[in-house]
């Protein structure tokens, strides 16, 4: 075989090799992947980031409530329509979401939890057969500055603790 050849195979050899390596890891990734939960439960903690809080859907599974976030579900409702999320306005989900959220809002007017959240399930999920609208209340601090000073986080249980957080969280 002339030196040219080997040089062709060697490089052709190395090109299957790479190609086999990048399948390996896309294949360990995708199946390492966890699929976002399909149903919510009370109680459940988030930490959201600007693009999750304003996301339709969950971007994100919820985390121990123990770490620090920035949300807890205080209610989960069975989708008020019969057709997917898709298929409705974000103003008709709105509403439906405003009266359902805000029936079960049951925290004392002094509590921290001073602001809500809704979620609806992606087309994925929906696929899956998830049939919920969730509820979430935050803390919002004040409508100025960077995401995070807008929306307090801290590494309790609001929810348990009816609304409250403990100093030194202001």
């Amino acid at each position: 075989m002339s030196r040219a050849m080997k040089h062709k195979v060697l490089i052709f050899i190395s090109a299957l090799v790479a190609l086999a390596m990048g399948a390996t890891a896309f294949v360990l990734t995708r199946s390492q992947t966890t699929a976002l939960e399909l149903k919510p439960k009370i109680g459940n903690c988030y930490l959201f980031s600007a693009k999750e809080f304003e996301a339709p859907s969950p971007l994100t599974n919820p985390i121990p409530c123990a770490e620090m976030h920035n949300a807890e579900t205080y209610w989960v409702a069975k989708w008020p329509f019969n057709l997917a999320p898709t298929r409705y306005s974000d103003d008709l989900i709105h509403d439906a979401a405003e009266r359902i959220c805000l029936a079960r809002w049951d925290f004392p007017d002094e509590a921290n939890f001073n602001y809500w959240a809704y979620f609806q399930p992606s087309p994925a999920q929906w696929a899956e057969g998830a049939r919920w609208l969730r509820c979430d209340a935050m803390v919002q601090s004040y409508t100025e500055g960077s995401f995070d000073k807008q929306y307090l986080k801290w590494p309790s249980s609001l929810y348990l603790d009816n609304g409250f957080l403990e100093a030194p969280f202001f």
